[in-house]
């Protein structure tokens, strides 16, 4: 009896380009928050400003109704107006939105590579065809796929949303305008962010001190901003708040009225600085030497 017999198949090489080992680096990084109920709960939670988005959408197309007569505006200024960019930057650029991304990357994308260092599955996956930068590549493109969930297909549904329920002909020629600039915004805040947080994953040993370190980064840098800038009345200085600074590249971007006037030149300065020195810290931590001597 041969093994073939038993119920194995022959197999054939069949070669698996790099972007195919990428996307399944990536493609697991997505599926991991969806793996227990716990963090699957937990990243449901975190989406909390777009339902808060939903809602107010659901009052302002007369689905909901508030006392008499359909509100077409809601007498809010820009949040509660589908037809204004900072609607859709709820879910990127409000003080919730701090909360929910802070907490969601602390538990899943800041996580990814300390994760699999501690599991000892990098010598695993780079001798697999995929070398360290490919492989950061991959765990990148993970976090941007969760992340991406709700700051950019989020706003992009919320504006359908709002199209198909409006009843305004000239409700889309207001928006469209608006919303590619929205998406092109969401677009680039997820990706410094997610590059970000995967970077602080792949600079320490565990997964709870990544956690740690990156809500130390971000609460802590905020804070530090918010009592320098007070003190020395430079504006300038809330730049030092990643938050702060991403979130101001983003309504820059958007053409959106910012909650604090910090200056585009030094937010943007602020972000370019952020992601040299994290990458120049990935490439010192993430070689090929840490598994094969």
């Amino acid at each position: 009896m041969t093994v073939f017999a038993t119920g194995y198949r022959r197999l054939t090489f069949q070669p698996t380009s790099t972007w195919r080992r990428v996307l399944a680096v990536a493609s697991s990084d997505l599926r991991a928050p969806f793996r227990t109920r716990l963090t699957t709960i937990l990243f449901l939670v975190c989406q909390l400003p777009t339902y808060g988005s939903l809602v107010l959408l659901f009052v302002w197309s007369g689905f909901w109704q508030l006392g008499s007569g359909r509100p077409p505006r809601l007498g809010i200024a820009g949040r509660g107006d589908p037809a204004s960019a900072q609607f859709y930057l709820a879910s990127l650029t409000s003080p919730e939105a701090f909360l929910a991304t802070t907490t969601l990357v602390a538990f899943t994308v800041s996580r990814v590579v300390a994760r699999d260092r501690a599991n000892h599955a990098l010598e695993i996956v780079w001798t697999r065809g995929l070398t360290p930068i490919a492989w950061f590549g991959g765990k990148v493109l993970g976090a941007v796929f969760v992340l991406g969930i709700g700051s950019i297909l989020a706003p992009l549904l919320l504006w359908l949303l709002a199209f198909t329920s409006s009843g305004d002909p000239e409700f889309l020629a207001t928006t469209l305008p608006v919303v590619p600039l929205v998406i092109l915004g969401a677009i680039v805040q997820t990706l410094v962010v997610a590059f970000l947080a995967t970077a602080v994953s792949a600079c320490v040993a565990t997964p709870n001190a990544a956690s740690i370190l990156w809500v130390v980064l971000v609460a802590g840098g905020s804070a530090l901003a918010r009592v320098t800038s007070r003190m020395t009345d430079w504006i300038e200085l809330r730049a030092i708040s990643p938050w702060d600074a991403i979130t101001r590249t983003t309504q820059a971007i958007a053409g959106a009225t910012p909650r604090f006037e910090i200056p585009v030149a030094a937010a943007i300065v602020a972000v370019v600085a952020l992601v040299v020195a994290a990458a120049f810290a990935v490439l010192r931590r993430i070689r090929l030497a840490e598994t094969v001597g």
